[in-house]
């Protein structure tokens, strides 16, 4: 709780010096949610018309804008406020469940750049950690399918496609709407690990397929995501010891200080990514490779697929 209500109170203040009244990414869930009450589509309404935070259209999809609605009538301050205190407890809860090892998690770039911009990620590995709300897996496709591949379950499958079918139900438009937006944004924002110099190095991951930790790192070193720091907060699930969780929140300064130096002039979230992602792959995705790959290849086989679990087709009599 008090970590909830740390991130709440620091991410406050952090939004009410944003200028026009913004709040960083937020700003989109914001939009997105006041257009749907408005009756309107975020796809069709939300374009790219200014700086930022109005610089791209709506690449998110349904599910996030459902999900904001309850946030849409405070203000973009207190509104990211709110969801960053809710994410960072269930952040907080599911990872103190077996102890409290990985707290530095809160110390972490990652974690203070998701606070300054009012980010999705600490909802995600929340969902990656606990059962009850790993429906929110669907609000960021990517992560999302991270999250389940640190917990490949049957109910978590079948949540996540309920809350699919019930944006369908409402929007039946919108995945064509969002697949043509994302045909459309801005190029070189997002990136996947694996297609920077030495990327191939984290499938070695697979090696230890039958840990949470290595499917996770394995799935985001392959997905396109964001290479500033936001999306890689996943990879905190991957530490299970205090120094391991230190070691890679204190790796994460360099990270970024080196990220910084060599964008050069000019900058904007293509060069950033560009600049920032050899320092992630280096510095934090390679340094979980080493983790995952220093632990025997144990853990509960997952439940489903059944293939996961080494199942055998049989011919029935009357098939031989």
């Amino acid at each position: 709780m008090l970590f909830g209500i740390a991130a709440l109170l620091l991410t406050y203040w952090k939004m009410k010096q944003e200028p026009g009244g913004m709040a960083g990414d937020y700003t989109w869930y914001w939009r997105a949610a006041r257009a749907l009450l408005d009756g309107h589509s975020p796809y069709a309404v939300i374009k790219p018309v200014g700086p930022y935070p109005f610089d791209q259209g709506f690449n998110y999809p349904m599910t996030t804008a459902m999900l904001m609605v309850p946030l849409a009538h405070l203000s973009p301050a207190l509104g990211s406020a709110v969801l960053m205190g809710i994410g960072t407890f269930l952040l907080a809860f599911g990872i103190t469940r077996d102890g409290f090892a990985r707290l530095p998690i809160f110390g972490s770039v990652p974690f203070f750049v998701c606070l300054e911009s009012g980010q999705l990620a600490p909802l995600l590995a929340a969902a990656a950690l606990i059962p009850a709300v790993s429906w929110l897996a669907s609000i960021k496709p990517n992560l999302g399918l991270a999250a389940f591949a640190y917990n490949p379950a049957f109910k978590v499958f079948a949540l996540n496609i309920i809350v699919l079918l019930i944006s369908i139900a409402l929007f039946p438009h919108w995945p064509a709407e969002w697949l043509d937006m994302l045909r459309h944004r801005t190029k070189g924002n997002y990136g996947s690990p694996l297609l920077l110099p030495g990327g191939f190095l984290l499938l070695l991951s697979l090696i230890r397929w039958r840990r949470p930790e290595a499917r996770l790192l394995a799935v985001m070193a392959m997905v396109p995501q964001s290479l500033l720091f936001t999306d890689q907060l996943m990879l905190w699930l991957v530490p299970r010891t205090r120094n391991e969780s230190m070691l890679l929140s204190i790796l994460s300064l360099p990270a970024m200080f080196l990220g910084v130096m060599n964008v050069g002039p000019n900058p904007n979230a293509a060069s950033y990514s560009r600049s920032m992602g050899p320092a992630i792959l280096a510095l934090i995705y390679l340094p979980c490779l080493i983790m995952v790959l220093r632990r025997p290849n144990e853990g509960q086989i997952p439940q489903w697929p059944r293939l996961l679990r080494g199942h055998r087709f049989r011919l029935r009599p009357a098939d031989q």
